[in-house]
C-alpha cells in the first residue's frame, strides 16, 4: 500500500464500511482495497469493465464500484463512448469479416477467419492470413463505411487488444490507425499511424489523433499491417474489444450488450460522501492515487472535491499537465490556485494530502513540502472522490482517509512519503 499501512495502524484507522474510532484523532478509512466505507454513496449509470487482481477483465453492474489490478484500487473515469458499434466481433464467419469490420487495403493475403474466443475476459477474433503480398500494406477496419461523423479539429483515440498466435516470418510491422474522411468518404488529412509491436501475450494498445483538415466529415479505425511486395506469408493473430472515443486518451472498455451491437456509453464513476458539520469546517484527507497517462494540455483532472453542489463554493486536489499537483478554492464564484503541491507521473502511485480549516487550506505530495492558501474552507457540505473543477481523475484512489482535524504540515509530510 506504498507505505500506507503502518502509519494508518499507528494512528489506530478505521477499517472500511465501519464508523469512525473512539480515539482522539482517530482517522475515518473511506476507500481499502477493494471495498468503500458504507457511507459513501457510489453511482454509475450503466455496466463498466474493470481488470481483476489476476488480469482478466470482467464486467461490473450499474451502480457497482470497479476496483482495479492487484492493487484493488478504485477507479474512476467520466462518462465516454465508444463509437464503434460491434466491439465484440459479433457476426464473423470463417470467410466473412464480424458485422461491419472489413479491408479498406487489399494486399493479395487470404483472410481465414478462425472464431471469436474468450482470453482473459476478452473477446477475441482469430485471424489467420496467408498467401504471396500483392502490395506492401495492408488495412484493417472496424468500420466499413463513412458513419461516424467527426468534427474538423477534434482529437480521437483509437484502442484495442492484440495478441500474435503464429508469428510472420520475415516480421511485419504493425499500427493503429486513425483515418479521416470526408463527406463523399474520400481520405483527407488528419489521423495517422501509431506502430506497436505485439507479442504472444494479449496487450491493449491505443493511439490518439487530431483531425484537422477542415473537410473532415467522418472517422474509422483499424490496424495496419506492413508487407513485403511478392513475398509469401502465413500468419495467426487475435484482435479483441476495438473502441474508439471522441477523447484526448483512452478509457476503460466500453461494450454494448451482447447480442445487441451499436455505439454505446460508459456512465461515470461518482462517489460521495455526506459531510458533518465538523467535517465541513476541518479535516484532512490522506489517500494514494495513480494516473494512468499524463494529464492533457489545457485540461485538469480532479482527484478531491469539496462542495456545496454547486460550482461557487469548492476545494478541489486537481492534478495539471506537466505532472503538477495543486489546489483550486472557490468561494462565492471566486476562484484562487496555489501553487505545485508535488510532481507526479503518470502510472506512478502517488501519495497526497488535502487539509482544511477555519484559517486556511494545504496540499501535500509525496512528503514534499506543502502548499497552501490563506483563505477559510468556504461553505461545503459534501466530498466527491475523483472529481473537481474540471475533469474527472481517469484514474485510481487507493487507500483513503479522512482525519477528523486539520493535521499541521509536518504530518502531512510524514503520511505522505512513500
Amino acid at each position: 500500500m506504498i507505505g500506507f499501512t503502518p502509519v494508518i495502524h499507528a494512528l489506530g484507522g478505521s477499517a472500511a464500511g465501519a464508523g469512525p474510532g473512539t480515539g482522539t484523532g482517530e482517522p475515518l478509512r473511506l476507500v481499502e482495497a477493494g471495498s468503500l466505507l458504507a457511507a459513501l454513496a457510489f453511482a454509475r449509470a450503466s455496466p463498466g469493465q474493470a481488470a481483476g487482481a489476476d488480469g482478466a477483465w470482467a464486467s461490473l453492474a450499474a451502480d457497482g464500484p470497479r476496483f482495479a489490478g492487484t492493487a484493488r484500487r478504485l477507479l474512476v473515469e467520466g462518462g465516454r463512448t465508444n463509437a464503434l458499434a460491434n466491439p465484440r466481433g459479433e457476426g464473423a464467419g470463417t470467410a466473412g469479416w464480424p458485422t461491419g469490420w472489413g479491408s479498406s487495403q487489399a494486399n493479395g493475403l487470404t483472410v481465414q477467419l478462425q472464431g471469436v474466443s474468450q482470453v482473459g475476459g476478452v473477446s477475441v477474433l482469430r485471424v489467420r492470413e496467408s498467401g504471396t503480398a500483392t502490395s506492401s500494406a495492408g488495412v484493417r477496419v472496424f468500420v466499413t463505411g463513412s458513419t461516424i461523423a467527426a468534427a474538423p479539429g477534434s482529437s480521437w483515440t483509437s484502442s484495442l487488444f492484440f495478441r500474435l498466435v503464429a508469428a510472420p516470418s520475415p516480421p511485419l510491422s504493425w499500427g493503429l490507425q486513425i483515418l479521416a474522411r470526408n463527406s463523399a468518404g474520400a481520405s483527407v488529412p488528419g489521423g495517422g499511424t501509431t506502430v506497436f509491436a505485439p507479442t504472444a501475450e494479449l496487450v491493449r494498445y491505443a493511439q490518439t489523433a487530431p483531425l484537422g483538415d477542415a473537410a473532415t466529415a467522418f472517422v474509422r479505425s483499424g490496424w495496419r499491417m506492413g508487407l513485403t511486395n511478392g513475398r509469401a506469408y502465413d500468419f495467426t493473430y487475435e484482435v479483441g474489444w476495438p473502441q474508439l472515443e471522441l477523447a484526448p486518451f483512452a478509457s476503460s472498455p466500453i461494450l454494448p450488450p451482447a447480442g445487441s451491437p451499436g455505439a454505446s456509453t460508459r456512465a461515470a464513476d461518482l462517489a460521495t460522501l455526506p459531510l458533518t458539520a465538523g467535517q465541513a469546517g476541518r479535516g484532512t484527507l490522506v489517500g494514494t492515487f495513480l494516473l494512468p497517462q499524463p494529464v492533457p494540455a489545457g485540461r485538469d483532472h480532479g482527484l478531491l472535491l469539496l462542495h456545496d453542489g454547486t460550482a461557487g463554493n469548492q476545494v478541489s486536489l486537481r492534478a495539471l499537465p506537466g505532472g503538477a499537483i495543486g489546489l483550486l478554492r472557490t468561494a462565492a464564484g471566486t476562484a484562487s490556485a496555489s501553487g505545485t503541491a508535488g510532481t507526479i507521473a503518470a502510472g506512478t502511485p502517488f501519495r497526497a494530502a488535502l487539509a482544511w480549516d477555519g484559517t486556511g487550506l494545504a496540499a501535500c505530495v509525496n512528503g514534499a513540502a506543502p502548499v497552501a492558501l490563506a483563505a477559510p474552507v468556504p461553505p461545503v457540505t459534501a466530498l466527491a472522490l475523483g472529481q473537481g473543477a474540471g475533469d474527472p481523475l481517469a484514474g485510481e484512489i487507493g487507500p483513503l482517509d479522512l482525519h477528523p482535524t486539520r493535521l499541521p504540515d509536518a504530518a502531512l509530510q510524514s503520511l505522505t512519503t512513500p
